[in-house]
């Protein structure tokens, strides 16, 4: 079958998609790939599915930043703290746009279960992990659950619902979300405390074990497109081999090599060697595994990019605010999330009242920018906190900052989902969640990087002149004093390192020379944890700018279009439910 001949066959399909709703709404079978009528129970049933994914998702994300700080300590593994977070990014990120391509060819339901059950067996490893390289690579094993699942789960809301009644269901689907964001940072602050860290991850194993069975028997299976159903290989060999040398090269950078050494330079040229043949390779793919076409169209660019700048803020704060409230505030694993959680407390508030909005008034952008100013100002706040903060203050912080997060994150799904044809959506949402994920995986990696190199710098600066001598003359004598922040959180290496100095120096000068040690590592963190939070600063604005060009056009009514072949702004479309009242 040639190009021209699958084109028209996507073509005829993409005519049944719409006749398929038709009917549906007549009482008459739908065609093959027509989206799901369904009565309210079984709606029900299968959304429930849908947000237990979600949740099981998101309660990794969320669980694990708190009792991060005590994994590195436990498994010595400072210098590849942010790599916790990087493989499962990684991972998930390369996964995503296969997964929801896969996901238009044979149907979401198939992608959520595969995401299940591999999420929950990289949970269970990683759970029972030895050391740093093996938790490491477990969390890899659970970034191809999270891509499959992510991309299943967000496209299969498409398939539910249309975009005008989207709105009003996202205070359900922030519901998910926001059980996973408010008790997870808590929850993982208690177990590290009170139990394990092992056990963040062993309770993904029940909860995930509860969403397969929901999807098993609440989901349907749809029958998809027609035609020749072909996985676009090159275009994933390509994306991977693109990605991976970009986040060794970042990773290295500034902290393992100079950012000017060859190593460094020949990973990150190799990074953009391979996403030039990536553009080549989709540009002439029978089924591309990203349409280049895609960007012809402003909704679905400017979406796209502002998604790549808000990934590392999802991932960012919970990355490193749990270590500001241990490292820096000398606080427990079980505080920090409670400081934290206020953060998806006030974003479950804004997601179900921009969610309304929206459905009212169909004005996405402007609710968006709302948004971004918002956690603008909360990151200048955040930017502005020391070593003296309270926790009052940090939760206003928090709330600011998440009342802004609530109203931005549904918006760039929704508007793609209703820009461009419904044969199309299992891709146009991987798409979006593709950019945000590697924005995520970059920019968390970006922000490792800079924590270790600005901090390396700092501790050396801070130290006075004793404690710089006694670190030298315990290095010269083949006893070096670890100086990783992780100390901080460590009560066992601080114990050890007090005898040590105290065994050398004595007691009292063993004592004062201890303190000043803390004291450097603890400044040190601070300017590392500033430089960061500055970082997080520019993508907020970076996001804004691009939410700027996010073109508003009228929410459909109907789950299924084509819309092939017209201008975004021409495409036919009811009118929103309460607009105008």
């Amino acid at each position: 079958m040639s190009q021209n001949d699958e084109r028209e066959v996507e073509r005829q399909d993409s005519a049944n998609v719409v006749n398929g709703a038709a009917n549906g709404a007549n009482g008459s079978a739908p065609v093959a790939g027509a989206p799901p009528e369904l009565d309210r129970a079984h709606l029900i049933f299968a959304l429930s599915g849908v947000l237990l994914s979600i949740l099981v998702a998101a309660l990794d994300q969320t669980i694990v930043g708190t009792a991060l700080p005590r994994i590195i300590a436990d498994l010595n593994g400072f210098d590849r703290y942010s790599w916790v977070y990087t493989s499962y990014l990684l991972t998930a990120t390369c996964v995503i746009p296969v997964a929801g391509k896969l996901s238009d060819q044979f149907g979401r339901k198939p992608i959520l279960m595969f995401g299940l059950i591999v999420f929950v067996l990289g949970s269970a490893l990683s759970g029972a992990s030895q050391t740093m390289n093996q938790l490491i690579l477990f969390r890899g094993l659970q970034g191809i659950g999270a891509g499959a699942l992510q991309s299943g789960a967000f496209a299969s809301i498409g398939d539910l619902f249309s975009p005008a009644e989207r709105g009003k269901w996202q205070g359900v689907i922030a519901a998910s979300f926001g059980i996973a964001t408010i008790f997870g940072p808590s929850l993982g602050g208690w177990i590290t405390d009170n139990y394990s860290w092992r056990w963040v991850f062993y309770v993904n194993v029940p909860v995930g074990f509860v969403a397969f069975i929901t999807l098993l028997f609440g989901f349907p299976a749809v029958t998809r497109l027609r035609g020749r159903r072909r996985i676009d290989w090159p275009g994933v060999a390509a994306i991977v081999a693109a990605v991976v040398p970009l986040q060794i090269g970042l990773t290295w950078a500034g902290t393992t090599y100079p950012w000017a050494s060859a190593q460094v330079i020949i990973a990150l040229a190799l990074s953009v060697v391979m996403f030039v043949v990536f553009v080549f390779i989709e540009r002439t793919a029978a089924e591309p595994m990203l349409p280049l076409d895609l960007f012809k169209n402003q909704i679905f660019t400017a979406a796209s990019v502002a998604s790549f700048f808000i990934g590392p803020l999802l991932l960012g704060l919970g990355a490193f605010l749990p270590l500001f409230v241990q490292g820096v505030m000398g606080q427990s694993a079980t505080s920090s999330g409670a400081v934290i959680t206020p953060l998806s407390a006030a974003s479950i508030v804004t997601n179900i009242l921009g969610g309304q909005l929206i459905s009212r008034t169909g004005k996405y952008q402007k609710i968006a920018i709302v948004g971004l100013i918002l956690m603008t100002i909360g990151m200048l706040l955040i930017l502005g906190m020391g070593a003296d903060t309270t926790n009052a203050v940090i939760i206003r912080n928090m709330i600011i900052t998440g009342l802004g997060f609530g109203f931005v994150l549904p918006v760039y799904t929704l508007a793609v989902q209703n820009a461009l044809p419904y044969n199309r959506l299992g891709v146009v949402t991987s798409s979006v969640q593709f950019a945000r994920s590697i924005g995520s995986t970059i920019g968390i990696t970006v922000l490792g990087t800079i924590l270790a190199d600005v901090y390396a710098n700092s501790f050396a600066r801070v130290q006075s002149p004793r404690l710089h001598t006694v670190l030298i003359t315990a290095a010269a004598a083949k006893h070096p004093v670890p100086s990783d922040p992780q100390v901080l959180v460590s009560p066992e290496a601080q114990a050890g390192i007090k005898a040590a100095f105290i065994q050398f120096l004595g007691p009292q000068l063993g004592n004062t020379i201890y303190s000043d040690f803390l004291h450097s590592v603890q400044l040190a963190l601070l300017d590392g944890l500033h430089a960061v939070f500055f970082a997080l600063l520019l993508t907020t604005l970076f996001a804004f700018i691009a939410t700027l060009f996010l073109k508003e056009i009228p929410l459909r009514q109907t789950i299924a279009h084509t819309g092939e072949g017209k201008p975004e702004d021409e495409q036919e479309a009811a009118p929103v439910m309460g607009a105008g009242h």
